[in-house]
Parts: structure tokens; sequence; C-alpha cells
């Protein structure tokens, strides 16, 4: 699919067009979810939308890329209209991932989502200098005001308690951390290599501890990678990490905004997946990202491309 990528767009107007399609699915299938929380039509667990996906974690995986995709292009893009369309599906995709009441998006959005405001300022300080009236101070601040009470109230709404939950533990409240740890487990006896892909209900039964629904998968994509091929396949995902760190640092150097974008997009991804794990829904959209970065980045030196 990379190569396939990258053979079939030749400009940035296809990338484009082809992550813009992208979002208009995302946004579509975001509005169905909300639609579906509304209503009290809901098919996920404990109260939580689940769109077309049937659970709210594959939701909010799949919107949380969405999301980075739209800075993406917002830092692409230069005509008005489409802006404007991609800051409101942007804020649509943030209040359902804020719905979905996932908390491994919603820790990545708030780890990714202030250091890439911050950096973007700093660039830009001098500009925020020239444009930063005592008017627009008051408005800022009644902005964040206005931020902090959303989030004490948020445990008011039905799906407030997944937010009280614990998430990592040990025992049965708890059943990441005792997941993580019998993987680790697990890991140790084949460090060379691995139990094979897809094969974890092997591990479970062997290392059988009650955890609830997680048996399937590490909810931890390190510790997946390291269970399914031991050190080579981990050493495989390291590789091929900073291989997208290379080609997103030659970005940066060129188009700053744009690097800024794909390194939010790859540590989210990464944050996100450190408490979950990868479906096709966020495979294909990482996929693509890499590819665009391996392709701008051998255009980065060409001035207007």
């Amino acid at each position: 699919f990379f190569f396939i990528l990258k053979a079939a767009f030749e400009s940035l107007a296809d990338w484009s067009r082809y992550f813009c399609l992208s979002i208009a699915a995302s946004s579509s299938i975001a509005l169905l979810a909300l639609f579906q929380y509304g209503v009290g039509v809901v098919y996920g667990s404990a109260g939580r939308p689940g769109g077309i996906m049937g659970n709210a974690g594959f939701l909010a995986g799949y919107l949380l890329l969405h999301l980075f995709l739209c800075v993406l292009i917002l830092a692409t893009e230069r005509r008005v209209v489409p802006k404007m369309l991609l800051v409101a599906s942007l804020c649509l995709h943030l209040v359902t991932i804020v719905v979905s009441g996932t908390r491994s998006a919603i820790l990545a959005l708030l780890l990714v989502g202030p250091v890439r405001v911050v950096l973007t300022a700093w660039r830009r300080r001098r500009r925020i200098r020239e444009i930063l009236t005592p008017r627009l101070q008051v408005g800022l601040v009644l902005v964040a005001a206005v931020a902090v009470a959303s989030l004490l109230l948020l445990r008011g709404l039905p799906l407030g308690g997944n937010f009280a939950r614990p998430a990592v533990g040990t025992g049965q409240p708890w059943p990441r951390l005792t997941v993580w740890m019998t993987t680790l487990r697990a890991a140790s006896e084949r460090l060379w290599t691995g139990w094979g892909q897809e094969n974890f209900y092997m591990v479970w039964e062997r290392h059988y501890i009650s955890a609830g629904g997680f048996f399937d998968r590490a909810h931890n994509m390190i510790l997946e990678w390291l269970t399914a091929g031991g050190i080579p396949a981990l050493l495989i995902l390291v590789a091929i990490g900073a291989s997208v760190a290379r080609n997103i640092w030659s970005i940066a150097k060129q188009r700053s905004d744009e690097g800024l974008a794909l390194g939010g997009f790859v540590a989210a991804y990464f944050v996100f997946n450190m408490f979950w794990f990868d479906t096709f829904e966020t495979s294909f959209l990482l996929i693509s990202v890499m590819a665009f970065a391996d392709w701008r980045a051998a255009v980065a030196p060409v001035p207007g491309v």
C-alpha cells in the first residue's frame, strides 16, 4: 500500500484530494456517532457511541488520527473556504472524541496538542506579539476559563463514569497492567522468535490471569510487536520509526508547519497505541502519512511544490 500510494500520487494536489476524501468520510462517521449519542441509540459499551465500528475505542483512534490529518492539510492549504471546512471538521472530530470517552485518545490529545501549540507559537512569536492586543488577551483568558469549566463538567455526562474507572493498575479492576505484566513474562520465554502474529491467545492460555475483556491483545504497541516477533520485530519497529522521523525532520527544515503536523500525527498515534492496539482504521492512515512524508521529503528542497 505504501508503494502504491507513492506511485499513484505525483503532486501535492493528489495527496490533498486523497486526504480530504478520507476526512470527509471520517466527518460523516463522527456525525453518525454524535447522532447515536444524542438519541440514545448506542451500540458501544458503557453508553459510549461506536459509530459504524461498534467500538468506542476503534472510533476514537480513527477520529484522533483524522484530527491531526486536518492539521496537516491546514498547513498545506491556502484557500479560505477549504480552511474553514477543515477547521469545522477538526472541531467535530474533537467533540466526538471527547464524547466517545476513550481515555487513551484524550490523553494523546492532551499530551500532543499543547506541545504542538507551544511550538507553533514559539516559531511565530514575533507575529503574535504584534497582534496580541489587550482585547484579544482577555478573549483568550475567557476561552481558557470555558475550557477548564467544560473539563470540570465532563463527569456530569453519562459517559463520565468511564473517566472515573482506573486505567492502569493490577488485578481485576485494573486490567491493562495485568495484561502488560503477563505479556512481558510470555515475551521473555521467546525473546528472539516471539509467538507469531495473531497468536496472543496462546500467550493468554499459558499465563492466564483474570483481566476481564483484556485477553485478546497486549493493549500496548511495543509489547504487541515484542510478543509477536521478539526482539527482531521490535528492532524493525524502531527502524521504521527512525526512518519516519528522518523524513519528518527533512520536511521540517523546509516547511516547519508541515513538519510539526506530521510529528503531531505520529506522536498521537504512538501515545494512543501505548494503551490500545493497531486496527485497520489506524494502520491504513499511518501508512498513508508515512508514504506522504517519504514523498514530501524527496521534493522538500524544491520551492513551491
